[in-house]
């Protein structure tokens, strides 16, 4: 399964909770990453389980670049959809039509999906928000994140622009309540070199 879904792929490998970032170096080993999570829970390899306070990602320790080369390996990865879909016995035509119907109005954001094949071949498909990298953009004004988040700062957002983002997100934000989502948020934009300031 891991994979097929870039993201599971990622995480599985790279993903190193923000509560540990401070003493990565002093604590964590290279092979010390997460390999299961439960609701707002990670547990490490050792077995240790914490509260993972920066939501569903963690802190990615290899840089922005790092992350955004696994997004493009990822995205070339579906980039012919057909096939992919083909390959699970799913009609691409049909899949495509009823997608673009859903997400019409959304006119070209990014959005994520999941999609459910059954075994009769027919499917099923939930759209999801869009990632919370793409919205702190927007709202920023700016096209990328920064390479050297703690160094070179690329924008600014406030801290109710992160409560709008967190709203947005909905379900798909792992938070308890409104206000933790937006401090998530504010902590994935300080990872991309996005200041956060109050207002």
């Amino acid at each position: 399964l891991e994979q097929d879904l870039s993201d599971a792929a990622f995480t599985c490998a790279y993903r190193v909770p923000f509560p540990y970032r401070d003493q990565l170096p002093k604590v964590l080993r290279c092979a010390a990453v997460v390999k299961e999570t439960a609701g707002v829970q990670v547990c490490d390899l050792d077995g240790n389980w914490r509260y993972d306070l920066s939501g569903s990602y963690g802190v990615n320790v290899f840089g922005y670049d790092f992350y955004k080369s696994c997004i493009e390996e990822g995205t070339a990865l579906v980039r012919d959809l057909g096939p992919v879909l083909g390959a699970k016995g799913v009609n691409p035509g049909q899949f495509i039509q009823q997608f673009n119907a859903a997400t019409g109005a959304l006119n070209g954001k990014v959005v994520g999906c999941v999609v459910t094949v059954f075994n009769d071949r027919s499917f099923e498909f939930e759209i999801k928000s869009s990632p919370a990298s793409v919205l702190i953009k927007e709202a920023a004004g700016i096209e990328k994140g920064s390479g050297e988040p703690n160094t070179k700062k690329v924008g600014k957002i406030t801290m109710s622009q992160c409560r709008k983002i967190a709203e947005e997100k909905g379900a798909d934000i792992n938070s308890h309540d409104l206000d933790a989502g937006a401090l998530i948020i504010a902590g994935t934009a300080r990872s991309m070199g996005v200041d956060v300031v109050e207002g």
